[in-house]
């Protein structure tokens, strides 16, 4: 019995071998290199990095300097501004109010574009199938 095998055949068998195993692997590897650097360029950026110190130094603020207890006492002829049960003039009070309304709100936006971020990565990752789990 005699078998032939034509060299076409052959180049055809070793064409799909080298884009099977040198041709596919450094595609990906090139795709998941231009993944990373995109993830860089626009997502782990500089603009990042300021909404987490923003938002560290809003929480800080929120926690050390603007924890007060603050209540409004109204009496029947005048209201009372107080803080930390020490009475205080109507402005100073606002002014508190409005410095711990500008933090929280800073600190919440800074906090949902992050976690905005932080999924797009995981999004990111699950599609192109980088993620470790």
């Amino acid at each position: 019995m005699n078998l032939e095998i034509s060299w076409v055949t052959i180049g055809k068998l070793a064409l799909a071998g080298a884009f099977t195993y040198v041709v596919a692997p450094a595609l990906l590897l090139f795709r998941d290199l231009f993944l990373f650097w995109c993830i860089r360029k626009f997502v782990l950026n500089d603009k990042l990095h300021i909404l987490i110190k923003k938002r560290a130094s809003d929480v800080w603020q929120l926690k050390n300097k603007l924890n007060h207890k603050m209540r409004v006492h109204h009496g029947a002829n005048s209201t009372n501004y107080y803080i930390n049960d020490e009475e205080v003039e109507e402005s100073k009070f606002l002014a508190l109010e409005r410095a711990r309304d500008f933090h929280i709100e800073r600190s919440n936006q800074a906090a949902t574009q992050i976690v905005w971020r932080s999924n797009l990565i995981g999004l990111l990752f699950r599609h192109y199938k980088q993620d470790p789990d």
